[in-house]
């Protein structure tokens, strides 16, 4: 089983008025490998510094762009930085050097342990190197597995606007997100168990089978490493990434740019949200003070007047303190108005009419544990002779319930439609349905 942490490894803060990208990749291959993935030619070149030492440009202007600022805590010596997508310049980056490979994979040397610094982006654009031979192979041990999807989904001459959206939904829909390794079985490899046999896994399948099966078919494609950017804080007023948010997905090349392509099922950021300790709260808040404390330690040495950083033990501590009282004031008041607009406006997924079955078979006195998953519950229901026979059919059904619930897409009113009619199809099918004692 995978285990992420809750540590906070990333704070992300967008210009004002604007959202937060979200995808920030560290490293880019293009050679699998028996399991691993790999840069073929990785050589880092050095990148040039703009108008002052502070500003370096990783590649052509633009002038549509936007602007975020990432903070991150590093050890020292070299890192790879984490970048939105057509990234071309990092200000106010007091760095020894930078340098940056074919594939847009941006390495940094600097002796601090605090870095903060600008980006700006233009997600339209691509500064990384045109498609290789490379990025087009398939290893000759995966080539049944992935042979045996794309004829399934007919995907041979076909363009990529129609191969892209048929792929996605075949993964939204055919497979399930998890963090539990499964057995791959005799005579196959993980991706091919995870393609024809358990359809479970978590995003480096999906990234590793989605960027196979598209090369398959000609589309020339890369796999990207990162982190995923979604949890807004209240408490900080900028965007909070945690090691948990690690996150891999594909790139493609197609009319003339690499662009990014994600098949990981939407509720991947749902099923991880459920590791969440009730105490996080307050190690968010200790965190919080930890890294103002750095970064005005990062200032003072900046500046040149590290010797006196005692003078602000007294006034940080004081400040500190009531930011701590007066965020928990403000998440208790926070918490009343969310309570308050969600009795008037339900969450997306309230309305479904799986709610509808689950009353069903509260009545027949099949209880769902409120800690337990619907999936898990599901599981537990196949698993037992007596309900086996009543929970057939709910499969589709739940995953185009998790599509209507978690993907920041939303589903089609025709899909949304299915989903009810299905729903009272299955309440129709079993209405005198009973369980024996």
């Amino acid at each position: 089983s995978v285990k992420q942490s809750n540590q906070i490894v990333l704070r992300v803060k967008p210009a004002p008025g604007e959202l937060a990208p979200q995808l920030l990749q560290r490293a880019i291959y293009n050679k699998y490998s028996s399991g691993f993935w790999v840069a073929t030619k990785p050589e880092f070149t050095p990148v040039k510094s703009g108008k002052n030492d502070k500003t370096w440009i990783l590649g052509n202007n633009s002038n549509k762009f936007k602007q975020i600022t990432v903070a991150e805590t590093m050890e020292e010596g070299s890192t790879l930085l984490k970048l939105p997508a057509g990234s071309y310049e990092v200000a106010k980056f007091p760095v020894e050097k930078i340098q940056q490979n074919q594939y847009g994979t941006v390495q940094i040397y600097s002796d601090e342990s605090f870095l903060s610094y600008e980006i700006k982006y233009n997600s339209d654009s691509s500064k990384d190197s045109l498609p290789t031979e490379e990025d087009l192979q398939v290893l000759e041990i995966e080539t049944p597995a992935i042979d045996r999807i794309v004829n399934q989904l007919n995907l041979n001459n076909k363009s990529p606007q129609d191969i892209l959206p048929t792929v996605k939904q075949f993964f939204a829909t055919e497979f399930d997100y998890s963090l539990e390794l499964a057995r791959q079985g005799v005579n196959k490899t993980p991706l091919s168990a995870f393609l024809s046999q358990h359809r479970s896994g978590h995003c480096e399948y999906f990234a590793t089978a989605t960027a196979l099966l598209l090369r398959r078919v000609g589309i020339p494609t890369r796999y990207v490493v990162g982190y995923s950017v979604h949890e807004l804080s209240q408490l900080e007023k900028q965007y909070i990434v945690r090691s948990r948010n690690a996150h891999a997905w594909t790139q493609v090349y197609i009319d003339g740019r690499w662009q990014t392509f994600d098949t990981t099922p939407a509720s991947w950021i749902a099923f991880e949200d459920r590791n969440t300790s009730h105490w996080q709260d307050f190690k968010d808040i200790f965190s919080w003070i930890w890294f103002k404390l750095t970064q005005t330690i990062a200032v003072f040495k900046t500046i040149g007047k590290g010797k006196y950083l005692w003078l602000l033990a007294i006034p940080l501590g004081v400040i500190l303190v009531r930011q701590f009282t007066t965020s928990t004031e403000k998440r208790r008041l926070t918490a009343q108005r969310i309570n308050q607009k969600q009795a008037h406006n339900p969450p997306v997924g309230e309305d479904s009419e799986l709610n509808l079955i689950e009353l069903k078979l509260n009545k027949l006195g099949l209880q769902r544990d409120r800690s337990q998953t619907w999936q898990d519950w599901l599981i537990e229901l196949q698993d037992n002779s007596q309900t086996s026979d009543i929970v057939k059919g709910l499969e589709s059904i739940l995953k185009l319930h998790y599509r209507y619930c978690f993907d920041p897409q939303g589903i089609t009113p025709e899909e949304r439609a299915k989903l009810r009619s299905d729903c009272h199809s299955w309440l129709e099918q079993h209405h005198d349905f009973t369980i024996s004692s």
